[in-house]
């Protein structure tokens, strides 16, 4: 389910604020779309040759990919949020890899840091869900090793002051509160 679509249920779950709402809508949009633009620059870096993405759904081979193209996954990978999602991003990167080993540092990257962002939560939440999805998010980036942390922080140099931001972290207690 979208990521979008299940923060507009939020409300009808649990007791917050319109203001808090589109804060928490805001928020996760430009995390998304930090994380889009820095996996874009990445991969307009790699070579002409190794510009190739394999549609694991059409089984069609896109030679020289646009940024078009790449957009089109990175979105579909980055504000798709399912039970089955880190599923089928794992198997679609891992036919790139099969079929295209030149694109093996594409594909390495990928690995070890947009999968790391990755958090699943059920189709239809419930309030649990919406708690257990917002500490997920929380905690993701603390539960990584220092190593990737470290990988992340230079891809992406801000990430501390969006993981961090002082109204989000505000709104995460209080969902706690309301659970007790």
């Amino acid at each position: 389910m979208l990521l979008i679509e299940f923060l507009k249920t939020i409300r009808m779950n649990i007791q917050i604020s319109s203001y808090e709402q589109n804060f928490l809508l805001k928020y996760i949009t430009v995390i998304n779309g930090f994380v889009i633009k820095n996996e874009i620059n990445f991969f307009n870096k790699i070579t002409g040759n190794q510009k190739v993405i394999i549609d694991d759904t059409l089984s069609k081979q896109t030679s020289f990919a646009s940024n078009d193209d790449v957009i089109k996954f990175i979105k579909a990978k980055s504000h798709s949020f399912g039970e089955s999602v880190e599923y089928i991003f794992n198997k679609f990167i891992q036919k790139q890899f099969e079929l295209l080993p030149e694109n093996e540092r594409f594909v390495s990257f990928l690995f070890k840091n947009s999968s790391n962002l990755l958090i699943s939560i059920p189709t239809y939440p419930d309030f649990e869900a919406v708690k257990s999805f917002l500490l997920k998010f929380f905690l993701k980036y603390n539960d990584l090793s220092r190593e990737s942390k470290k990988q992340l922080n230079l891809l992406y140099p801000n990430i501390n002051q969006l993981i961090y931001n002082r109204k989000f972290n505000n709104l995460i207690v209080k969902f706690i509160q309301l659970s007790d």
